[in-house]
Parts: C-alpha cells; structure tokens; sequence
C-alpha cells in the first residue's frame, strides 16, 4: 500500500537548460510539500501533477521523467493549448473568482470546460499506470474536482480523499456555475472530502442536497451505495520552523536592518500574492482614512506592502497592480516628507529569512482579504512573535479568523473599520499584545501542517473502513 498524492503542481519545478542540457529543480511554492514530509517517513509514498514545464520533445520528457522517478514524482504532460484552458482557462478564469464571491469575473466558456475534463482525465490515466485498490489517494485543490469519480470508475473500492484550499461558497453563489452538478459528481467519488473550515463543509453539503438531490445526516451522505464524508480539517504551518526562526543570523541581521531604518516607528505589514481577492486596494483605502483621521500619528508609522507577483501575462492582475501602484503613489504625495515615507510598497518574491525578518520587524500584520480559504501568512506572523509583542489584524473573511479569535477581526469591505482597527492596535497595552499573541499560539501550535496531514489520512482511512463494513453487512 502507497499514499498516492496528487496536485495541479508537483513539488519541484523543473526545466532542461537548452545551453547546457542539464536539468534544473526547485522546490515549487506551498505549504503541502511540507506537510507531506512526516507522511513520506511514514508510508511508500508517490507525487503525481503537473511538472512545471511545457515540452512536446520526447527525450526531453524522458530525461525529466527519470528525474522524477527517482524522487517518486510523476508527471502528467499537457499541451500548451490543454494546459492554457485546463489552468489558465476553467481553473482560474472560471472556479477561482466564483468560488471566491467574485461572480461578475467567471469566463463560462464551453472550450474551458472541455480543457478542464480533459486535463482531470489525463491525470487520472497517469496516475492509473501506478496504482492499486490498496493505496490511498489524496486529491489536493480546485483544480481537480473531476478527478475522484474518475478514479473511483477504474477502481471501485479505492481509498480517495479530496481536500479543497480555497472557499466553498454559498448555494446562492455555486449554482451560477453551469457544470455544477458535474463538478458534485466528481468530488463526491471520494471518500472523504476536506475543507479549512466547517461553514465550508456545511455550504458543500448544501449544495450536495439541493443539487444532487442527497440527504445529509451528520456530515455524511449516500452515493452509489457509498458513504461520503465532508468535514473541517484547518491546514497549519511549519510551527517549529517559524517558531526558531528568530534565532538565525539573516533573520536578526534583517530584523536590525529595519530597526535601525524606521528609527522607533510602529510598522504595519502586509504580504500578499497579488490577486483582487486580497483587498490590497481596500487596505491601501483603509491606511489612508487612518492617517487622515490621525495626523498625530504621521511620521510615527509606516506601512509596508509586501506583493508577490502572480498571473502576470492576465491583464486583470496588471490592471490591479497598476492601481496598487497609483494608491501607494497617492498616499505618499498626499502624506509623504522628505523624512518620512507613509507607504513602502516591495514587488517581489523574498527568501525565507527576509520574510521572517519582516514578521519579527512588525509592530502589527494587516492582513485583510476579501475572502480567502485559510491564510497561512497571519498564522506565520503570530508563530514567529515567541515573546515578541505584536498585533494581528484579521478579515473576518478569511478562514484562518475561526481559529484565530484573539486577532483584531475586521471587514475588509470596510474602510472606516480598517482604520480603526489600526488606532485600537496601536492603542493596545503591550500586556494585553502578548496575551492574545500567547493564546493563538498555542492554537497555532496544536494544528501544525504535519499533523494536518497525518489526521486527515488517518480520517481518511477510518473512513474507508466504516464504508467497507457497511458494504459487506
């Protein structure tokens, strides 16, 4: 028996350098990768997804595939046209705005669903080239809701369990979507289905019993003779290595470097992947009606607006990051000295060290999105504050805000509750700081990322058994 992963991307990216003809990897960005680690000391697992590259040259492919097997990796090779429709098409142009409350955004166009099937099926035929009725699948992300039923028709009584990590969204919001009652189907070929948060499990569960016409009876419901399980399963971080971060040379030497800039000023950060579902624009709004509500504050705080860029060929993003452009530029000349600059906007990746650097640095963490699924960044900044004092201010949107209570909780739509939010945390007693700090810690702390992943295949497995029993009853 092998645990059989499966994601859009798999855990390293890689490319033939045409120069040299030498294969180059890096580790792809996400949390998975690292909650799987404890799973791959613990049971014969293998990675199946996409390899981060696009090649119709078979030695090429070859080579890669080598490189892969090697480390228990398997690709699934798609054409640019199939990979354009699959990902940039259906997956993000489609699933991600709707599924995120951005309804005026989907593009529910039949060539991106056809891609959509079409890329599910060939990541099944791959993964059905090295799998068994013993092994364990676990299905990762929107990107793949097809692919449980589809498994489920080869092999009948396989072990398959889907995670979601981004929103389920309301009945009222998921019905808009034409392939609805396709895209049920297909998640309901697991076993199991997880998501951040229960209110997410309770909306999928909803829309099983409207649209598919199930009864629900305690999380659960009947397909084909089967039970399906939906349920709650927050993702965690890596909390040891947030936790011991602060004592590493780059860390304290980044840490001094903004100390030493801001001089004894309180600084907000924010970091983001740059996407319309963070409210970077109605925290940039926010931050402005606090300066102009506050000018005793001005010259005594500054915001640092870190964005990762992402989807940068899509023109909607360019024309999101040209407005966060103008809005930090605004700020700056309305509020802006030569001694003091309100806004530091950074566009790019950094490294780990810096990042943590940036937490440790912070008096407070902005971190206000429209909606999101769980958000690792807020739970990231309160590990790292080990007897630091520090604020986290917190959409109520997103998931991690039901785990995380002692933050300031705000709505993101809100810019008057955005600036107030600000005073109350500059206002907030150091002791008090440290206290709330204290108690999402150890929230935090009991939900690491590896046991995340140990619980919910072990769910899964208890699962598969009650399911078993009842069949052969």
């Amino acid at each position: 028996m092998k645990i059989q992963v499966v994601s859009n991307r798999l855990p390293l990216e890689v490319e033939i350098k045409k120069d040299k003809g030498e294969i180059s990897a890096k580790p792809a960005s996400g949390g998975l990768a690292t909650g799987l680690s404890g799973l791959r000391q613990a049971y014969d697992m293998v990675w199946t997804g996409w390899p981060g590259s696009i090649t119709s040259s078979a030695r090429e492919r070859a080579e890669i595939e080598r490189f892969m097997a090697k480390r228990s990796l398997f690709p699934v090779w798609l054409s640019k046209k199939d990979y354009n429709g699959y990902y940039k098409g259906f997956s993000n142009k489609v699933i991600w705005p709707l599924f995120h409350y951005f309804c005026q955004y989907p593009q529910y166009r039949q060539v991106y669903w056809k891609a959509y099937v079409k890329a599910n099926l060939a990541f099944c035929n791959r993964i059905l080239e090295n799998a068994s009725e013993e092994d364990i699948f676990w299905i990762n992300d929107y990107h793949l809701m097809l692919l449980p039923e589809m498994i489920r028709e080869n092999l009948p009584h396989a072990k398959i369990g889907f995670f979601l990590h981004i929103p389920f969204p309301h009945f009222e919001v998921f019905r808009q979507l034409p392939w609805r009652k396709e895209i049920l189907e297909g998640l309901a070929g697991a076993g199991l289905i997880g998501f951040h948060t229960q209110q997410y499990a309770d909306y999928f569960l909803h829309c099983v019993n409207q649209i598919l016409g199930c009864g629900i009876d305690d999380g659960t419901f009947e397909v084909k003779g089967r039970t399906v399980r939906a349920g709650s399963f927050p993702m965690g971080i890596d909390y040891q290595k947030f936790t011991e971060c602060a004592r590493q040379p780059d860390v304290i030497s980044t840490v001094r470097q903004y100390r030493e800039e801001y001089q004894g000023k309180k600084i907000i950060l924010s970091v983001d992947r740059l996407d319309y579902s963070k409210g970077i624009i109605q925290r940039l709004r926010g931050f402005d009606r606090f300066l102009e509500n506050n000018p005793a504050q001005r010259g005594k705080i500054a915001l640092l607006e870190l964005i990762v860029p992402s989807r940068v060929g899509v023109e909607q993003y360019r024309q999101l990051k040209k407005e966060i452009d103008e809005f930090s530029g605004k700020i700056n000349g309305k509020y802006g000295t030569p001694f003091w600059t309100p806004v530091r906007y950074f566009y790019r990746s950094v490294d780990f060290p810096t990042l943590c650097g940036l937490y440790y640095s912070a008096d407070i963490a902005l971190i206000t999105p429209r909606r999101d699924g769980m958000n690792l960044v807020a739970k990231e900044y309160v590990a790292v504050h080990q007897g630091q004092p520090g604020v986290l201010i917190l959409s109520e949107f997103a998931g991690a805000a039901q785990q995380l209570r002692e933050s300031i909780t705000v709505n993101p739509n809100s810019i008057d509750a955005i600036a107030q939010a600000i005073e109350k945390a500059l206002d907030m007693p150091v002791e008090e700081q440290t206290k709330r700090l204290e108690a999402m810690q150890k929230v935090i702390r009991k939900t690491d990322v590896k046991d995340w992943a140990a619980g919910f295949i072990e769910k899964l497995r208890m699962a598969a058994a009650r399911t078993k029993s009842t069949l052969e009853s």
